[in-house]
């Protein structure tokens, strides 16, 4: 038996077309399909979003994409209606009801949902649900065209996340970005000290020596020190040091070295300190009135 389209509707409204949950979904497109053969899903549905039923257009794309498996176009306008529907869950803060609809969108196939905006509503979504992070740092890294912020994210995340690994690749990924960018190779250079690859800190920051960066010199001070070079890791403390020679903080972490490693620099080090603070008190007895 062939129904009209508005006896469809009214099928559809006594189906519980407006239901938000999976099985009433699944009821509705079973009862049409058992009711009505022979008719244009894909036009009934795009009927059904002039009239403004987002809901309704749903199920009738659902429809035919059931009997059509292997057509894309409907895979994908099916996939973004779905999309659709779960930005404005979304909105209304029905965050489960969002994720459903999101998640039925990716099982039509990766054609159907290969677009950076998707990801960042599911990336929006993550963000209210208080998502953890490998979570969200699995949609960064799916971002066909990331941005100078995605990587800076992805990078500082696995950081947290002490993944250092994933965090030196998405860091090499952003410098690659931004290779002008004297502050991200000093950061990629620490995140290679955190993971203990202290040579390839070493050549990441040896070529930049000559700089007037404190930070720079003191992150080469410490590879250097770790590789054994410390002839070459006393002198960038030295240069940190007459960067700002009225700080004591340059020459006091300069002492610090010198002491550790029981340099001759311990008292070069600490006369400059002397000079700026004075010599300390001595424990000479006070006069006797």
């Amino acid at each position: 038996m062939l129904l009209s389209s508005r006896e469809k509707a009214v099928v559809s409204q006594q189906a519980g077309l407006r239901c938000s949950r999976s099985p009433c979904w699944l009821l509705l497109t079973s009862v049409l399909l058992s009711c009505t053969t022979g008719r244009s899903w894909v036009d009934d549905g795009e009927q059904a979003l002039r009239e403004g039923s987002l809901p309704q257009a749903i199920a009738y794309y659902e429809l035919a994409a059931r009997e059509q498996p292997d057509e894309l176009a409907i895979r994908v306008r099916l996939a973004l209606l779905l999309i659709r529907d779960g930005e404005q869950r979304m909105r209304a803060q029905d965050l489960s009801i969002a994720a459903e609809r999101f998640d039925r969108a990716k099982a039509l196939g990766q054609e159907a949902v290969q677009s950076d905006a998707f990801v960042r509503l599911q990336l929006e979504l993550a963000e209210l649900e208080a998502a953890d992070w490998p979570a969200r740092a699995l949609l960064l890294e799916s971002l066909q065209a990331p941005t100078e912020s995605d990587l800076r994210e992805l990078a500082e995340g696995w950081d947290r996340a002490r993944e250092l690994d994933k965090a030196l690749s998405a860091m090499a990924n952003l410098r690659a970005l931004l290779p002008q960018e004297q502050s991200l190779l000093l950061r990629h250079a620490q995140l290679f000290l955190e993971a203990e690859r202290y040579g390839e800190a070493v050549s990441l920051l040896e070529p930049l020596l000559a700089g007037d960066s404190v930070s720079l010199q003191v992150t080469a001070s410490e590879a250097l020190a770790a590789v054994g070079r410390l002839d070459d890791a006393e002198q960038c403390l030295w240069r940190a040091a007459k960067l700002f020679p009225e700080q004591l903080g340059g020459w006091q972490r300069l002492l610090a070295f010198c002491e550790a490693h029981q340099r001759s620099c311990a008292k070069d080090a600490h006369a400059q300190i002397e000079e700026r603070v004075g010599p300390r008190p001595t424990d000479a007895k006070r006069p006797l009135r």
